[in-house]
């Protein structure tokens, strides 16, 4: 009885430890070409609002490794590294993590030359990585690196190589990609580079409906993983406001929240969620004061939300709405309670949303579909 009662406890001390064991990874990099130059390692390019936390990784720095994140308050992790003949990279990671090579010539206005994706993970590894060019596959003898390299010879088919390697593959079939993802799953159920597969994917084609049979393939050990949860986590946050479901209450601040009352004066709401550093948000905003105009008197109301922090951005943000004529209510997502609750994972991100608080629309970057939308909708309603 008293030793059931000990490993009991032990278990309740260690869980934490084991919730967040880091996985320690040490690099030999040589890398010739490069040495008095910089390279940088960070996460790859496209990592969508929100999901910043799954790429996370750390390098130690030193008097060779500045960590950008720190030096230059990016979102996600980069670092850039002083060649010698050899560097060694020393740093953590909680679970594999996916990260290319970036080269950027000095004072040169040409794009970035930047790797093939590759792994670090727990071990010791060697690169030796030559003057390379865009795509380049760095590969790291680890299960990661070995699964991912099979899973994109599996994939090889259903893509079309680009003869521009600014410009990537062009696929064929997103169903045939499920059904490969599947079967690759099937014969290695812990495999994460099939895991990252679909958060890459739903990072470009945000079809959540797509991912939930073929998740339940993979082992329970892996369902247990920060990773898998932390993903499934937001395809279920997404799936709770779909189309059809009803909006949640979003608390902007400490005092102001948008609620199913926001909604039940107006026959449409358009929900547009935007920030100061997005172009085509800017862009596009004299179109949606033009549909306002249009139909503000027949039903439709608008509401902004902005992703913007600190009062330098707010006083810009509001500078922009004034000097388009934007008469509608503008807020600002300070707490990142609408991005969480709707899972929003880039902007310009619009939301069409009905009286009742129902979502008829959601919509990345298309401006075009909501406005349609909005058109059929209202003029139906008030024939």
């Amino acid at each position: 009885m008293k030793a059931n009662k000990i490993r009991r406890v032990l278990l309740i001390i260690l869980v934490p430890f084991i919730s967040f064991s880091q996985d320690k990874f040490k690099i030999r990099l040589q890398a010739k070409s490069f040495i008095n130059d910089s390279l940088i390692i960070g996460v790859p390019d496209g990592v969508p609002m929100g999901f910043e936390e799954l790429y996370h990784f750390k390098i130690e720095p030193d008097d060779k490794v500045n960590d950008l994140k720190v030096k230059m308050g990016f979102t996600n992790s980069y670092y850039s590294i002083k060649i010698e003949t050899e560097n060694i990279l020393t740093g953590n990671t909680n679970y594999p993590k996916p990260v290319n090579f970036i080269y950027s010539k000095p004072q040169n206005d040409e794009m970035p030359v930047i790797s093939g994706i590759f792994f670090i993970e727990n071990g010791t590894f060697q690169i030796d990585l030559p003057s390379f060019e865009n795509n380049y596959e760095v590969f790291l003898n680890s299960p990661s690196n070995i699964d991912f390299k099979k899973l994109k010879k599996s994939l090889s088919s259903i893509y079309v190589k680009s003869k521009n390697s600014l410009k990537p593959d062009s696929l064929i079939s997103f169903d045939k990609k499920q059904q490969i993802l599947k079967k690759h799953i099937l014969r290695n159920p812990t495999s994460y580079a099939a895991l990252w597969q679909i958060i890459f994917d739903y990072s470009e084609y945000h079809q959540e409906q797509n991912y939930q049979e073929i998740l339940q393939h993979f082992s329970v050990e892996m369902k247990n993983s920060k990773l898998f949860k932390d993903f499934t986590f937001k395809l279920d946050q997404e799936k709770a406001t779909a189309i059809g479901k009803t909006m949640p209450t979003i608390s902007l601040d400490n005092y102001t929240q948008i609620t199913l009352d926001s909604y039940s004066n107006y026959e449409l709401t358009l929900v547009d969620y935007w920030s100061t550093t997005c172009g085509p948000c800017i862009k596009v905003l004299p179109e949606i004061v033009d549909t306002h105009q249009k139909f503000k008197n027949i039903g439709l109301n608008i509401i902004s939300i902005s992703d913007d922090i600190g009062a330098e951005r707010i006083k810009m943000a509001n500078q922009i709405l004034i000097r388009n004529k934007a008469s509608w209510s503008n807020y600002f997502d300070l707490k990142n309670d609408f991005k969480n609750k709707v899972n929003a994972t880039a902007y310009p991100f619009y939301m069409l949303i009905d009286k009742k608080g129902q979502i008829l629309l959601r919509s990345i970057g298309d401006f075009n579909l909501i406005k349609d939308s909005i058109i059929t909708k209202l003029n139906n309603t008030n024939k």
